[in-house]
Formats: structure tokens, C-alpha cells, sequence
């Protein structure tokens, strides 16, 4: 007998689970506005856009088929601030690299899938990367590699873990079977089936519901912590938004330019069934009967302004996301940006980068030691499970002229002089820091340095010194002829007069 609470409840409950579907639907919907917008394929969105603000919708259909989708700031944004700088990976098995995990990071393209991760997590906020062991051939042997796939938020659904809601508690996406019909498939740490149209059936090979791994083939990566729940579908929205405004905005600028950009002709004083001139131009003669006139009505309008907007628009927004839109829109002749200028406009991109590196990082980890134990699941020849697995973003650097190098490292050779004239630093100091070398080795450097003898010009006529030996205080290499590099420039002169004879003590530096 079922009473009225529990009744009540399980109403409540039927509604909840149909407001989470209806939910989790229209999220996957949004993000795959969004997927269609960074794949460049988003031109029925700006019709839709055009049509949602037109009330005469003859009128909306002229104009959204001029929309424009060549322009995509959400893509150019995420292509700019979430481009993976590339890291430096290995597995380490105490001094020696795992050589098995070097060939399967390269065979398994490691680099680019992380990159695609680290571009989905800018821009879609989350993603899930799945890592399955090869197939088996029919020794049970493996075929291939571990297969590894990037989920954007559109291709999946996923029930959150009851303990932690950033990570997954069941899957669901669709497959694509060979003969082409699709089915549903769902993993759980214990369980994966697959949904067709024969209803709930074991996955192809599998004669049970038994999930063969015992866990999850899967990592969850996020922009950010994840406290409450799994997605995060509100963030990075402003960039759908405004590319679909921009591009409806280019729509009325396109039908404007195309419908006002010439003179109307006018025909007064005709009958009203008059059916107009088939063809006007040059070659036409136009003719009117009595009483009629022709007439021309200026209907140009003046796009410029409308333009600039358009321009502002796009360089506002792209700056408020860290990019510098000046470098789309030079004017001709325009010197291009020094490199210190684009160091400086960078330094903005560059944080927002980095404000992801450490998800990223430790996503890759987890991906790395699901890719050992995909490989080492059927597989004779193992990754040491005693490897411990290190990974690091490369440094970006800026790239400048052999000019703007020369005038940067003259500042800085200015800046360390005044460093030392105040008392702020050692030369030892600067030096450590400027070759990277440690404080014993830029000491030495110093000592060396200071220990180099002061020459003048008597030590010279004197014979204080070989050729070779002022050569070197110099910085010139040996003499070509050792004989003329041992001897003094007394003895020079005794046995080359016509070379070094005659001269004063300035010829004889410059000879040397």
C-alpha cells in the first residue's frame, strides 16, 4: 500500500529527474552552438540571430543571408590565449627514461591531444579524455595502440560521483557503429552497456554488464575547481554571444551596403500597369511617353560610421579577452609593433594562459598513467610501474630583431652600471644571473677578470710582452706564425724591419 507521502515523493522525484534531463539536454545544446561556432559552421546561428530581432521576417530572410561568418572572435580568441606551449615529458625509472613510454607519448601523439584538452578547457570550460586499452586480435593478442578521445561538453553526459561532483560517476555519449546506426553507451566504475534500438544490451564483445576494467577509462579536466557540480556552462558564454551579434551585425551592414550603395531610379506619370524597364545601363536607352518623367532618387548612404563601429566593437572585445586586435587591423603603410611592445601586450595573454597550466598539468598525469596502464593491460612489454611520471610547460619566450636585441641588451648592461655604482649588486651578482651561472663559477669569472694585466704602451717597446700574449689580452686569437707570435715587438723590428721597423709604440698595437 502506498501512502500519500511516499506517493508525494515519488512525484517529486519523477519531476526532479525530468528537470534534470530537460537541463542536462539544453546544456548540451548550448555547447554545441558553441562547438559549431569554433569549427567555423555557425551561419544558420546569425540567420537565427537576424531573424530574432526583425518582426517582418521577408525582410529578415533578405538580410540573414548576407551574414557573415569569416569573422569568428570566439574562435580567434580561443586559437590565441588557449594554444598549448608544448611541455617536456618523461617517465622516469630512477636515472634512466622509460624507453617503452618515450615511443608511446610519440605513436599515440600525447603532445596534440593534451593541446586539444588545454583549447577545450579555455574555451568550453570542461572536457573528459578517455583512454582504452588496444583491442585483442583473436590469440588475445593486442592490436594497436591505447585508444585515446577528447570529449567536448556537447558529446557527453555525465552523472557526477556522489563524493566528489568534479569527478564522474557514470558516462553517457553516443557511438557510431560500423553499419552506421548509433547507440548509447554508459560506463560506471562497475558496469558498461550499451542502448539501441534492441534496448539495454551488453557492449559489442562483452558477454556481460560487467565492467572488464574495474574502473573508469576516463579523466575529467576542468577550468577551474569544481566544489558543486560537474559542468560549468555559464562561463566563456559572452563569447558565443557577441560572435553571433557581431555577425548579425555584419549581416545589416552587408544588406545596407548592397541595398543603398547606388542612385534609384524614379518613373513619374505612368499608367499603373506599367511593368518598368526590363534592363538599365549604359547600353539601354531609357525612354518616357508623354507626360511621364524620370527621375533619379539618391538613396546612398554613407557606411563609414557604421563601419568604425564595427571595427571598435571587435578590437574592445578582443583586448577585454587579452588579444591584441590592432594586429588584424593596421593601417597601409603602418610600422609593424617593435618587440617590446609586443612583449608588453602579451604579458596579459601570457596570464591568462598560465592561469590554466596547473589543471592542465595535473590533468596530463592522470593521463599519463592511464595511458601505462591501457599499454601494460595486454601487453608483453611493460612501462616500469615503478616510473614515476614528470612533466614541464615550456617557456615562452619573445622573439626580437637582431636590432631590438642589440638595443634591449644595451639597456640592461646600462642598468647593471648603475646597479654597481650604487651598491645594489655585485658584478658577481650580475653576472650569476645574466649567464646563469652558479655564485662560485660568477666569482671566479670576477677574479679572472680582475687579475688581467693593465698593458701600456712602454710595457710593449719595452718587450715586456710576446705578440701572442697581447694578441690574447686583446681578445685576438694567436699570431698565424707561431715564430712571429713567440717574439717580442723589440725583436720584431730587429727581424722584420719592413713590418714593425720605425714605427712608435701605437703602430707596433695596431700591426699586432
Amino acid at each position: 500500500m502506498i501512502v500519500a507521502g511516499q506517493e508525494s515523493a515519488a512525484v517529486i522525484a519523477s519531476m526532479d529527474h525530468q528537470r534534470l534531463a530537460s537541463e542536462e539536454r539544453a546544456r548540451r545544446v548550448r555547447f554545441a552552438d558553441r562547438f559549431r561556432i569554433y569549427s567555423d559552421a555557425y551561419q544558420d546561428l546569425i540567420e537565427a540571430s537576424v531573424r530574432s530581432v526583425f518582426k517582418d521576417q521577408e525582410k529578415a530572410d533578405r538580410i540573414s543571408i548576407l551574414g557573415d561568418a569569416t569573422i569568428n572572435p570566439l574562435k580567434q580568441v580561443i586559437s590565441e590565449v588557449y594554444a598549448y606551449p608544448g611541455a617536456r615529458r618523461i617517465y622516469r625509472d630512477g636515472d634512466t627514461e622509460d624507453a617503452t613510454f618515450a615511443r608511446l607519448a610519440v605513436d599515440v601523439d600525447l603532445a596534440s591531444v593534451m593541446a586539444e584538452a588545454f583549447a577545450v578547457i579555455g574555451g568550453f570550460n570542461d572536457c573528459v579524455i578517455q583512454v582504452l586499452p588496444s583491442r585483442s586480435g583473436p590469440r588475445d593478442e593486442p592490436i594497436g595502440l591505447p585508444r585515446v578521445r577528447v570529449f567536448f561538453p556537447h558529446e557527453c553526459s555525465v552523472i557526477e560521483d556522489a563524493d566528489d561532483p568534479s569527478q564522474i560517476g557514470q558516462i553517457q555519449y553516443t557511438h557510431r557503429r560500423p553499419d552506421g546506426s548509433e547507440v548509447e553507451v554508459y560506463w560506471t566504475a562497475e558496469e558498461h552497456w550499451v542502448e539501441g534500438k534492441h534496448g539495454r544490451e551488453p557492449a559489442r564483445g562483452r558477454g556481460d554488464f560487467a565492467n572488464p576494467f574495474g574502473r573508469l577509462p576516463f579523466v575529467s579536466v576542468h577550468r577551474g575547481l569544481r566544489p558543486d557540480r560537474f559542468w560549468d556552462d555559464l562561463t566563456g558564454q559572452n563569447l558565443v554571444d557577441f560572435t553571433r551579434q557581431y555577425g548579425r551585425d555584419w549581416a545589416a551592414f552587408n544588406y545596407t551596403q548592397q541595398q543603398q550603395s547606388y542612385k534609384q531610379l524614379v518613373v513619374t506619370g505612368v499608367d499603373e500597369k506599367w511593368p518598368g524597364y526590363s534592363t538599365i545601363g549604359p547600353g539601354t536607352v531609357l525612354t518616357a511617353g508623354p507626360g511621364e518623367a524620370v527621375d533619379v532618387l539618391d538613396l546612398q548612404v554613407d557606411v563609414g560610421g557604421f563601419l568604425e563601429k564595427l571595427k571598435t566593437q571587435l578590437t574592445m572585445f578582443l583586448q577585454s579577452h587579452s588579444v591584441n586586435a590592432e594586429r588584424y587591423m593596421q593601417n597601409p603603410g603602418q610600422a609593424p609593433m617593435s618587440g617590446l611592445a609586443r612583449m608588453v601586450e602579451r604579458e596579459d595573454l601570457l596570464a591568462a594562459r598560465r592561469k590554466l597550466y596547473p589543471q592542465i598539468l595535473r590533468a596530463e598525469r592522470e593521463v599519463a598513467e592511464m595511458l601505462r596502464w591501457a599499454w601494460n593491460w595486454n601487453h608483453v612489454e611493460k612501462i616500469s610501474e615503478r616510473a614515476v611520471y614528470e612533466v614541464e610547460i615550456f617557456e615562452e619566450k619573445q622573439v626580437e630583431s637582431p636590432k631590438e636585441r642589440a638595443e634591449t641588451r644595451k639597456l640592461q648592461l646600462e642598468v647593471y652600471k648603475v646597479e654597481r655604482e650604487l651598491g645594489l649588486r655585485t658584478a658577481a651578482e650580475q653576472i650569476a644571473e645574466d649567464l646563469g651561472l652558479s655564485a662560485e663559477e660568477a666569482a671566479l669569472r670576477v677574479q679572472t677578470k680582475d687579475a688581467a694585466p693593465t698593458v701600456f704602451a712602454y710595457h710593449i717597446e719595452n718587450g715586456v710582452f710576446t705578440l701572442d700574449e697581447i694578441r690574447q689580452m686583446q681578445g685576438i686569437g694567436p699570431h698565424p706564425n707561431p715564430e712571429m707570435g713567440g717574439m717580442t715587438v723589440p725583436e720584431l723590428r730587429v727581424k722584420y724591419p719592413a713590418m714593425f721597423g720605425g714605427g712608435s709604440g701605437n703602430a707596433a698595437q695596431e700591426n699586432a
